[in-house]
């Protein structure tokens, strides 16, 4: 019977482990952002608010353009409704700049 080297299954263990990493940050982080974003939209007012700063802050925003466009569409949501404060407003535009995401005004 032959059995395989563990050099072989050290390396295959290694492969699976930076495949869920590349999972994780590909698909669920961008997956979250975009949740939170729609749970903000479901309540726009300061503390809807606030709950979404805490959450932006509790995590690094991925490297990707979906990740950045939901950031981003966050901020206009926010930014266009009369019913959040201008010094949460600006608190949810500092949290997001801090976080690396661009383009907003």
């Amino acid at each position: 019977m032959h059995h395989l080297p563990i050099w072989w299954i050290v390396w295959m263990g290694f492969v699976v482990i930076l495949a869920g990493f590349k999972i994780y940050h590909q698909v669920i982080k961008p997956a979250k952002i975009q949740e939170a974003v729609k749970k903000l939209g479901a309540n726009l007012n300061d503390s809807g608010a606030r709950e979404y700063i805490h959450f932006i802050r509790s995590m690094k925003i991925p490297n990707q353009p979906k990740a950045w466009n939901a950031c981003r569409a966050s901020y206009e949501l926010v930014r266009s409704v009369k019913t959040i404060s201008d010094d949460v407003k600006e608190e949810v535009k500092r949290t997001l700049l801090s976080a690396g995401v661009s383009g907003i005004r």
